[in-house]
């Protein structure tokens, strides 16, 4: 196998890829089909028919490098695709009480991945959708699963607009093939068969991944009244209406053409396009100016609430400086007095204290009150004025220490200055440590007096600032992958085609430029971004529909239905190992595929050329 495995290296002039294998089917493809049934590229431009488009959508596949450092970027994917045109609407229910009804016109694309067994560049390619507006233009992007040809169940929606460029990525997951699924249930009970078989119908419905893109400009111009292309060079009057669909939540009908009220349009479509776009105008004009004076209003009446405000403040802290100087003058009285009684006191008053009070009580407090004797003459009249030179540092002490202190309140201040006394009773007993020393001034003040607000907020303490808001009958979409699982049963000899379940990825990236200046920045939706982004597109598709009334025309959905061809080896030992050519075994999977989405036999499908080569190596297919 290794002597065989050079040979086939020296042979081809290099290791083949997975990369290298996806690049060969496509050249293949245009060897194999008829031009018109052959595969193509899904990137697709956003547009009214004869107008330039609004934008793109593509999915691309990002391959990973090989050894040799090749490989890594995007390269659009190929699909079998095929339009189908339906005369019925496709409702579609954005909310409890809004469906919206839809002429959608309808491409299914079919793909058949390869996937070799893991190894060195062996790795599948990542799949992403991506969606890019052009300048000044805008549509809707919503994605989900299809129910029917009559039913899209939405999952996602997002506005792209103004050159941004929205990558979502795809996770692909694969489940069993028809043979493995009957091989699997063949020993089950017959009640566990059919919750089987109805737990893989449900997988098999999920395989249908649904892009739908709704234009945004012709849904406008329809919804307010105005002739087809009216508002194409109309870009500020739809940015204006669009802002008030979504910021104000505006009703349409306020800003569209009203015949009975403006008159009906004239004949000439110039002059209609002229006077349905005036008038809603004017109209857009005037709900402007009700939201502007609505705002200096509300402007107005919050400048009177602070106002108001603002005076309640003032006053409540002219009460407070009211109340702090009240207890200033306590606290500098009491002190005043205090420095009297020191300075008055010693000697002979100081005996006559002490053989007054015996017993203290009530005759304590009359001496101590009675205003104090001025000594006459002796060696105590001489030391008068350094006694009173002590007695007035001690008292600015006592001050300064008071002015320090926190403000008590004012029955407490009362209570201290009516009881001076024991300060000179102290000095009468003796106590040298407590001579000089005022009354230790009371503690902090950890809560402040209470007042009430004379607004709607409740008690609130004082000194605090308040709190600052196919043309013919077409089949059923549900029906194609059960179609499909059928055929896979019926014609994969080898059992590797396994149907493939798509879906969006969690995290999204999206492109954005903060204006025609701005440089372009790159931000990762999650899902609070992803469920905000969605409120906003199913808000603007509400108010352009009436919630439900108008039916939304210009609408595309592409149905991406998917299948993995798998391999147990890699490519080169499918090859050596396994003496297998996975060019046909990949080409049998997608002609499997190609001829039941076009609905016509092989034979039809493929060039005349290659029909004697495939009778030979694919003869199940006819």
């Amino acid at each position: 196998e290794k002597l065989i495995h050079q040979q086939l290296v020296r042979a081809i002039g290099r290791e083949v890829t997975p990369l290298d294998f996806a690049k060969y089917m496509e050249f293949h493809h245009r060897r194999l089909y008829r031009p018109e049934f052959q595969p193509g590229q899904f990137c697709y431009a956003i547009r009214r028919p004869g107008c330039y488009p609004e934008g793109t959508l593509s999915i691309t596949a990002a391959w990973p490098a090989s050894p040799g450092g090749e490989g890594g970027g995007d390269r659009e994917l190929e699909t079998i695709h095929a339009s189908w045109q339906t005369s019925a609407p496709m409702a579609m229910s954005i909310g409890a009480g809004c469906t919206i009804r839809m002429r959608v016109d309808q491409h299914v694309h079919g793909v058949v991945r390869h996937q070799f067994a893991s190894g060195a560049g062996e790795e599948p390619a990542c799949l992403s959708l991506k969606a890019r507006a052009r300048q000044f233009s805008s549509f809707l992007l919503v994605l989900g699963k299809v129910g029917s040809s009559e039913l899209f169940l939405p999952e996602h929606a997002v506005v792209v607009s103004n050159r941004d460029l929205l990558r979502i990525p795809l996770e692909v997951e694969t489940i069993p093939t028809p043979k493995e699924f009957r091989d699997a249930i063949e020993s089950l009970s017959a009640e566990q068969q059919r919750f089987a078989k109805a737990y893989r119908s449900m997988q098999l419905e999920a395989t249908l991944f649904g892009v739908m893109i709704i234009q945004i400009k012709p849904l406008m111009e329809r919804t307010l009244g105005i002739p087809a292309h009216g508002l194409t060079k109309e870009i500020r009057l739809r940015r204006e209406v669009e802002e008030l669909f979504l910021k104000y939540q505006i009703p349409s009908d306020l800003l569209s053409f009203d015949p009975l009220i403006s008159g009906p349009l004239p004949e000439n479509p110039v002059a209609a396009r002229r006077t349905a776009v005036e008038s809603v105008r004017l109209s857009t004009v005037g709900v402007q100016g009700v939201i502007r004076s609505e705002k200096e209003k509300q402007l107005r009446e919050e400048e009177e609430r602070q106002r108001l405000r603002a005076a309640e403040d003032d006053a409540r802290r002219a009460k407070e400086e009211a109340l702090r100087r009240q207890l200033e003058q306590a606290r500098a009285a009491r002190a005043a007095k205090h420095s009297l009684h020191r300075r008055g006191g010693g000697g002979r008053r100081g005996m006559a204290v002490g053989a007054a009070m015996p017993m203290g009580g009530m005759a304590s407090g009359m001496v101590m009150n009675a205003p104090a004797p001025v000594p006459k003459g002796g060696g105590r009249g001489r030391g008068r004025p350094a006694a009173r030179s002590a007695a007035r540092g001690r008292a600015v002490a006592s001050l300064s220490r008071a002015s320090n202190a926190a403000p008590s309140s004012s029955m407490h201040a009362v209570k201290v200055s009516a009881a001076p006394a024991s300060a000179p009773k102290t000095a009468a007993t003796g106590n040298p440590q407590r001579q000089g020393q005022a009354e230790p001034p009371s503690a902090p003040e950890q809560t402040r007096t209470n007042t009430r607000d004379t607004g709607d907020r409740s008690v609130e303490r004082t000194g605090m600032e308040p709190s600052s808001t196919v043309v013919g009958e077409v089949p059923d979409l549900a029906s194609v992958p059960t179609t499909l699982d059928a055929q896979y049963d019926a014609l994969d000899e080898d059992s590797a085609l396994r149907p493939s379940i798509v879906k969006p990825g969690k995290v999204w990236e999206r492109r954005r430029r903060a204006g025609l200046l701005g440089e372009e920045k790159t931000v990762m939706l999650k899902k609070g971004e992803l469920e905000a982004d969605r409120k906003v597109a199913y808000d603007l598709l509400d108010a352009l529909t009436k919630s439900g009334e108008l039916e939304v025309d210009h609408t595309e959905l592409h149905v991406v239905v998917m299948a993995t061809h798998c391999f147990d080896r890699t490519l080169l030992d499918t090859v050596v190992q396994r003496n297998v050519n996975p060019i046909e075994k990949v080409e049998r999977s997608e002609l499997i595929v190609a001829s039941t989405l076009h609905r016509a036999p092989p034979e039809a499908l493929v060039k005349p050329s290659e029909l004697k080569r495939l009778r030979t190596f694919s003869p199940g297919l006819f």
